[in-house]
């Protein structure tokens, strides 16, 4: 008996596509730097005083905190991926299931 879905993914395949989300990742971090720079460069948002009240959340309300808080979202994905993909044995056969394939953003995969 088969029970559920899974996908063999060759270790080379794998490693290539984890350094590809590295390189992903790596590249939505620096255009938020860019943005945070860009946003700081004109002081618009350095000055803006804490509202008071418990449901406040800065980076909402601060599109440079909005960046510098995606950004390091990135830069912590693209360290993950960097640390699979290193983990990777490329002569070996990976089975996958379906949460695996979302977990390494392999979507286009998914039947």
């Amino acid at each position: 008996m088969i029970e559920g879905l899974h996908f063999d993914w060759q270790g080379q395949k794998l490693q290539d596509h984890l350094l590809l989300r590295v390189e992903h990742h790596n590249g939505r971090s620096a255009f938020y730097e860019r943005m945070v720079t860009t946003l700081h460069g004109d002081g618009a948002f350095d000055d803006l005083p804490e509202p008071s009240g418990s449901n406040f959340t800065r980076g909402r309300d601060n599109p440079a905190e909005d960046a510098k808080t995606r950004a390091e979202r990135h830069r912590v994905r693209a360290r993950l991926f960097r640390a699979q993909a290193l983990s990777v044995s490329v002569g070996e056969t990976y089975r996958l299931s379906s949460a695996d394939l979302e977990d390494i953003e392999a979507a286009e995969w998914i039947p």
